[in-house]
């Protein structure tokens, strides 16, 4: 009985740790996922979310676009980076992000360069046929 107790003990454990694995394995791929994919502001680049909605600054339409890369920087002290969020060495004010980025959409209006998309159409704002970028 005694052997019986301590094995079942053992499975039960092996069981709790495989699936505890697959959970955080699955929150990692996710979160990965999620990063790649942010909204800007066009007027305001430094207005960056990770879904779709309006710019808090001039309520215009946050576009999609493609994260590259992500650094921090002092609003003061350009000199002063990171990779991570922190305070300024210098005046201790708090390192903002910037976002280098890749955009999202193909096919933009010979006009008018805020108006993008990702499949051809037209601009919403001269009629004229979007173009592909590149």
């Amino acid at each position: 009985m005694n052997k019986l107790k301590t094995l079942l003990m053992a499975v039960v454990t092996i069981l709790s740790v495989s699936v505890f694995a697959q959970d955080t394995k699955k929150a990692a791929d996710t979160k990965q996922t999620a990063e790649k994919t942010v909204y800007t502001c066009p007027m305001h680049s430094d207005v960056v979310s990770d879904k779709a909605g309006k710019c808090p600054k001039c309520g215009m339409a946050l576009k999609a676009v493609v994260k590259t890369t992500a650094s921090f920087v002092c609003p003061m002290h350009s000199d002063v980076t990171s990779d991570k969020p922190g305070k300024c060495t210098k005046c201790g004010m708090a390192l903002k992000p910037v976002v280098k980025t890749e955009a999202a959409a193909a096919y933009v209006c010979p006009m008018h360069s805020d108006v993008t998309s990702d499949k051809a159409g037209k601009c919403s704002k001269c009629g004229m046929a979007l173009v592909k970028k590149g």
